[in-house]
């Protein structure tokens, strides 16, 4: 199995992927992608543990991101010269000795250079996981959106399991299930067997050197070059707005609700909506896509996604209104993920597609460091409240842009 060419149909035949095979892809995205939301509450609460400063923690926090900006696409070329799934095995591998690491070593210094290489090995370890799902189902939707299901779910379950596990046993078994975490995406990858990705074929013929894991200059080069492709340069802009709506719920969104005291229950409950419905977007992306071209169907759920986010303020405080609206974010926001995915793969040679997720993750990794800072500022000269209004019209005009450009791409699919 091969993913098409550039300019490929934006709705791939279905394929058969073994039941095996696809277990274990699904696998690996319910635990690769939950395997962050362990970090972000484990590690806050064992440096509030510890007895670190607020801005320790923040550093601790914000550390786990650096690397994974940094070298994200030079992770995407590791994908593609060594092959999917050893890559992978090598990352999961880290992924699931890291976390011990934690409670053993409880210095900052140390904390930090921890938090650093997981932050990497887990970030890059997904990269693998979306490449890796995309060629055994040759970039196909609809199991492209059982895998974006499985991610949403795991992300879904993860946070409440770390936090009851801390409260109810403490340090040390917190760490371990989070080890164990990791394990398990390692166990997926090495049931996948070699044959089911075609992709590996010429890559397992690379060897392993110390220069070859180095990063180049060459592999960013030609990660800035598939730019010139114009569906990755739209797959890579929309993903990039896509992100900014993510940052408005993780941040400013739950700072409003607050302001207009909803208690923490109520918080929660609008946020698990959320994810809950954007699991079912997930699920119902593959006969989206057969509605309309896959690109129009792709910026039209991103910008309902964010319509839904940037008019919190004009809600008011009822519950079921805000419920229906964050419930839409989360559908729409889920929808447009498994189509972004293969979209993206259809647009590049199968020898490029661990490079291309990379770009995408980096431009995404922008975004997340960005766009609340931005927020922020907005927030500080005029309000809350009119910071969602001044954001979303920015983000809208962004997507605007991009659909007049759009309209000129007659060759996108």
């Amino acid at each position: 199995m091969t993913a098409s060419a550039p300019g490929a149909s934006a709705a791939s035949a279905p394929v058969h992927v073994s039941r095996r095979v696809s277990w274990a892809a699904w696998s690996i995205g319910f635990f690769c992608d939950s395997y962050s939301e362990l970090f972000n509450i484990v590690v806050p609460l064992w440096a509030i543990f510890l007895g670190f400063s607020p801005f320790e923690i923040g550093v601790l926090v914000g550390a786990r991101s650096v690397l994974s900006f940094l070298l994200a696409i030079h992770g995407g070329a590791l994908v593609d010269r060594f092959g999917t799934k050893r890559v992978l095995v090598v990352l999961s591998t880290i992924s699931a000795i890291n976390p011990l690491l934690f409670p053993a070593l409880p210095w900052f210094p140390f904390l930090l250079a921890l938090q650093m290489l997981g932050g990497l090995a887990g970030s890059l370890a997904w990269v693998s996981a979306q490449a890796l799902a995309l060629q055994v189902s040759d970039a196909d939707t609809t199991f492209m959106s059982r895998f974006a299901f499985a991610a949403r779910f795991g992300t879904t379950f993860a946070p409440a399991t770390i936090g009851f596990l801390w409260d109810r046993a403490g340090v040390w078994p917190s760490f371990i299930v989070t080890a164990l975490w990791g394990g398990v995406f390692l166990a997926g990858a090495l049931l996948i067997p070699a044959n089911a990705i075609v992709q590996d074929a010429n890559e397992r013929a690379h060897r392993v050197t110390l220069k070859s894991l180095m990063p180049r200059l060459s592999d960013y080069v030609g990660a800035f070059h598939l730019l010139a492709i114009p569906s990755v340069v739209f797959v890579v802009a929309v993903s990039f707005v896509r992100i900014c709506s993510n940052n408005i719920q993780s941040s400013f969104y739950i700072v409003y609700l607050e302001q207009i005291d909803f208690p923490g229950t109520q918080i929660g409950t609008l946020i698990t909506i959320s994810s809950v419905c954007a699991g079912i977007g997930t699920l119902l992306a593959g006969p989206a896509e057969r509605l309309m071209p896959a690109k129009w169907m792709y910026l039209l759920a991103v910008t309902f996604s964010i319509i839904f986010i940037a008019a919190t303020p004009l809600l008011g405080s009822w519950l079921p209104i805000l419920a229906l609206a964050i419930g839409l974010r989360g559908f729409f926001q889920g929808l447009s993920g498994p189509i972004m995915f293969t979209y993206l793969s259809r647009s590049v040679r199968p020898s490029e597609q661990g490079l291309s997720i990379g770009l995408r993750s980096t431009a995404n990794r922008l975004s997340v460091m960005v766009m609340p800072i931005v927020m922020g500022a907005a927030a500080e000269i005029f309000s809350i409240s009119t910071s969602f209004y001044i954001m979303g019209g920015l983000f809208l005009a962004m997507l605007a842009a991009i659909a007049w450009w759009l309209r000129g791409k007659d060759d996108m699919n």
